[in-house]
């Protein structure tokens, strides 16, 4: 129905148009926008009508390079009535509006959105999107004049080719993308920079940075070294001088004190002095310490206008008068007033109590407000940290006593001593492994529940070492001196030594080399070889008769 009304209208217009002389109804415009993207991004173009003489049909005509562009979608705003929209995405594309309505359309705005795919293969840089105006009438049929202005779409590169990058002042530096031409930009990115010339208590030193984009340098200038002296001379009561040992300046410097050390104590009778050391040179000064503050004891009463104390050292008595508090001070029985620095109290009064306790209200004192009976509804108030006994620990309120939240004690092993939650302490031995261990300042064994040191004690020297045993410990048996050092020797001549070492093979018997000494001894050895050459002759001459018996 709506095609053939727009036929209808147009067959009117056309049989008007060669009817009658046309004439110009009214000036408009149109007008395609503009936008940018990479090669395969989407991107949409409004065609907006910014001046509207007053019209019932309209037609415009929007053309693109299909080697460029894809048009993938056209929407039509709403503004004008009777969209006929083309079915085919080609270049040109044409839409026509054709409205039946009496009355003009007179709307300003944006009439229809282009959207377009930027194809893979686009060449970089701007194509035109061109907008042709094909006609439009008003309702007395006459046609109106409009202009019509084109866009463009400026393709970019998908992923820029950027060369190096180019310094282009102190501060910055610059690449260029080989396809497209786009100029990306970005702060020098320094070094850490490397020194150039040293700085000295003389002179000051450099210091160069290099870009690592584009290579671009700066030096920065290095702050003069303060001077390193050598040895430092007393010069009088303030100053000492000393040498630099690069460029030899001499100077003259103040002494700086150390804290000092404190050669006769300050008193409340009488000040004290300190001794003060130069930390860099051999000079010293005296100081002397303020006198001290008397140290008095506790405030004692008197009578009740006044009470009294006296320093501990110059034995000096100061006495004042009583300074009662404003608020009154009580206790479970009474109220009173009491001075702020003793124990003395007056005008003691028993409580006057209140109305009872109930549910909600306690009973108080009418002159000094203390509780003397807590209400039974009232918000426990808990007392600050645990209450505790043997058998475990809670929490309890101020007010009326009440025990919450009871749990047995826990430890952290068989041997703790104090319980995780509350600290409560305990009895609890530990359980000695049975094996000594020790080491030269003592021995020990370990518990065999938590690894800890027990039974630890300095160790009990048994005898002395000698010759043949090292002298232990008599507890457990640690070695606290080696067997002392000697030569292997036994009367029996056996070749054992007492120390139960056997000799070694080849060496010469000590008791031999001894018996060189006594003729008696050296001749029983004699024999000893003789005896020992003719047994072993015997039982040579033995074998080879039996030898030769036996071929």
């Amino acid at each position: 129905m709506k095609k053939t009304v727009t036929l209808l209208i147009l067959i009117i217009l056309l049989v008007t148009a060669v009817a009658l002389p046309v004439q110009a109804a009214g000036n408009g415009s149109v007008a395609m926008g503009s936008a940018s993207g990479k090669q395969g991004e989407t991107v949409t173009l409004k065609v907006t009508m910014p001046k509207n003489p007053g019209l019932v049909t309209m037609a415009i005509k929007v053309s693109f390079d299909t080697n460029v562009l894809q048009l993938t979608k056209v929407t039509d705003a709403g503004l004008l009535k009777g969209t006929a929209l083309n079915s085919s995405y080609g270049s040109p594309y044409k839409i026509t509006w054709a409205d039946t309505v009496a009355a003009n359309n007179t709307k300003t705005g944006t009439i229809a959105s282009f959207t377009f795919k930027i194809k893979d293969s686009a060449p970089v840089g701007a194509t035109t999107v061109s907008l042709s105006f094909v006609d439009s009438f008003d309702t007395n049929y006459q046609e109106n004049s409009f202009s019509a202005s084109s866009g463009k779409i400026t393709v970019t590169c998908k992923s820029h080719s950027f060369g190096q990058w180019q310094r282009t002042g102190d501060s910055q530096h610059q690449r260029t993308c080989s396809a497209c031409g786009h100029t990306e930009k970005a702060n020098h990115s320094w070094d850490r920079g490397s020194v150039t010339k040293e700085a000295t208590c003389k002179q000051t030193g450099t210091k160069k940075f290099v870009c690592s984009g584009c290579k671009a340098e700066k030096t920065e200038t290095i702050k003069m070294k303060d001077h390193k002296y050598g040895t430092y001379t007393e010069l009088n009561a303030s100053h000492h001088t000393a040498v630099c040992t690069v460029c030899q300046t001499k100077a003259k410097l103040s002494h700086s004190w150390k804290d000092g050390k404190v050669t006769k104590e300050a008193t409340c009778q009488e000040t004290g002095s300190k001794t003060l050391t130069c930390k860099n040179c051999a000079a010293t000064k005296e100081e002397t310490v303020p006198k001290a503050a008397h140290s008095f004891t506790p405030w004692e009463i008197v009578d009740e206008n006044s009470h009294t104390h006296s320093c501990t050292v110059c034995k000096t008595e100061e006495t004042k008068a009583h300074s009662f508090g404003v608020e009154l001070l009580h206790d479970a029985d009474a109220h009173f007033t009491g001075c702020v620095d003793c124990n003395f109290t007056k005008d003691s009064q028993p409580h006057v109590p209140g109305p009872e306790a109930t549910a909600d209200t306690d009973q108080i004192c009418t002159v000094c407000n203390r509780v003397l009976q807590i209400r039974a509804n009232h918000d426990h108030q808990m007392k600050e940290g645990w209450q505790q006994d043997a058998e475990g620990h809670w929490n309890s309120c101020e007010l009326c006593d009440q025990k919450f939240q009871f749990a047995e004690h826990t430890y952290e092993n068989n041997c703790a001593v104090q319980c995780n939650v509350c600290a409560a302490e305990r009895t609890a031995p530990h359980d000695p492994d049975g094996k000594w261990d020790g080491d030269t300042q003592g021995h020990w064994q370990l518990c065999e529940s938590c690894g800890e040191k027990v039974m630890t004690g300095e160790h009990i020297p048994g005898e002395a070492a000698t010759t043949a045993k090292p002298q232990l410990c008599t507890d457990c048996g640690y070695e606290l001196a080696p067997v002392l050092p000697h030569e292997h020797f036994d009367a029996d001549h056996s070749h054992i030594c007492e120390c139960g070492e056997i000799y070694e093979a080849g060496k010469e018997c000590p008791i031999c080399r001894n018996a060189r000494r006594d003729w008696i001894l050296w001749v029983l050895c004699g024999v000893e070889a003789v005896l020992l050459a003719v047994s072993v002759g015997f039982n040579i001459h033995y074998k080879r008769k039996q030898k030769k018996e036996d071929q």
